[in-house]
């Protein structure tokens, strides 16, 4: 019977050490015209050491709007288009692998916060502007506990941030 409830406290213990993130829009949004079709994507680096994660991002992003299928296309630099999306990189902390070993949980979580803009290509008009941010496990076990894990979260909450 102790084994059991052993087993079932360690299970829900490591469920809860997982990968998550956020994203908050300070009022409500109208949803975004239909007649956008194609985005651009704009990364800028503000935190230190930030540059790290920026391509690793970027790629995120691009993979994360593309896969909700509200834009057929993602505009490379020097192209015009319907929508400019700016993500600024405002908050980055890294977890080494030494200090995972070292200190374990309590070593903290990866993390990446970001201010978002979405502008109209062709007037300038802001269209939303929200935060969004990723972070990852603070525990080793739970296979989430990478850089690239925030990366991944703050990417999936910038784009759910693009629909409302």
């Amino acid at each position: 019977m102790w084994k059991k409830i052993v087993i079932a406290g360690a299970t829900l213990l490591l469920a809860a050490c997982s990968a998550n993130g956020s994203h908050s829009i300070p009022t409500k949004v109208e949803p975004m015209a239909s007649a956008y079709d194609s985005v651009k994507l704009v990364v800028v680096p503000q935190a230190a050491d930030s540059t790290e994660v920026l391509e690793d991002l970027k790629a995120a992003v691009a993979g994360q709007i593309l896969a909700g299928g509200r834009f057929r296309r993602v505009a490379v630099a020097g192209d015009e288009a319907d929508v400019v999306v700016t993500v600024k990189i405002t908050g980055y902390a890294r977890v080494t692998l030494g200090e995972r070993l070292l200190v374990g949980v309590l070593a903290g979580r990866n993390r990446v916060e970001t201010q978002v803009t979405v502008t109209d290509g062709h007037t300038q008009q802001v269209l939303r502007a929200y935060q969004a941010n990723g972070e990852s496990a603070a525990h080793t076990m739970s296979g989430e506990a990478g850089t690239s894990d925030a990366v991944r979260e703050a990417a999936k909450e910038i784009a759910l941030g693009l629909v409302g």
